[in-house]
């Protein structure tokens, strides 16, 4: 068995305890969010809110930025959900890193 493997299964683990129960949100970030957000945002957690509902994504936005990343929050949002096809997330958290 490959190490890629190993890395694979405690990473899927890590992940899951994370809220990435899928994480193709988290392996694919740079392709969903595109040039404009990747390097100032990543996505640290996903919650599960109402059944019918999409989750909520906390993602870390560095400081100078946040303010930015908080009016842009609906386009984020249409951006993953495009990628998806599905209502996937319905809303965003941004914890704040300096």
């Amino acid at each position: 068995m490959h190490l890629s493997k190993y890395i694979t299964d405690i990473s899927k683990s890590a992940l899951k305890k994370r809220g990435f129960a899928d994480n193709k949100i988290f392996d694919e970030w740079m392709n969903i969010v595109g040039d404009n957000y990747k390097d100032i945002c990543k996505p640290i957690k996903l919650s599960n809110t109402q059944q019918n509902e999409g989750g909520l994504l906390t993602i870390e936005v560095k400081s100078a930025l946040s303010t930015e990343m908080n009016m842009q929050r609906l386009q984020l949002i249409e951006k993953i959900n495009n990628y998806f096809g599905y209502n996937a997330i319905s809303a965003i958290k941004i914890n704040i890193v300096l």
